[in-house]
């Protein structure tokens, strides 16, 4: 389910959303991501490596998660807005219930800038 490789463009200033539709890889059921024990979290680095420290971060609470297994990212425009970098790689996890963390997106960022504020 990961969208890896697809390169998400973010204009600077500008609200921006992405979200994915996730099912039980087996039964092929919508997931219910408002129930217990769901969360989500993301990241953007400069680039993939763990030693550099990262250039944003999304909490739970910047995600939705719905009963109809949709999860989606909201970057507000005033979040965009502040960012002082163009480009990097972004992250996103699905921890389930059980604890276990699933990534369901690993893909270059580009944030163009504003040119009008």
């Amino acid at each position: 389910m990961p969208i890896n490789g697809k390169k998400w463009i973010i204009p600077a200033g500008s609200y921006e959303s992405i979200h994915w539709i996730l099912r039980d890889p087996i039964t092929k059921e919508l997931l219910d991501l408002a129930g217990p024990g769901w969360s989500a979290a993301g990241a953007i680095a400069e680039r993939p490596d763990p030693a550099l420290p990262a250039l944003h971060f999304w909490t739970d609470e910047d995600f939705e998660r719905t009963v109809d297994g949709v999860l989606r990212l909201r970057v507000p425009s005033a979040v965009s807005s502040a960012w002082t970098f163009y480009h990097g790689r972004w992250q996103v996890e699905l921890t389930h219930p059980g604890g276990e963390p699933v990534r369901i997106a690993d893909s270059s960022l580009i944030v163009t800038p504003e040119i009008l504020m």
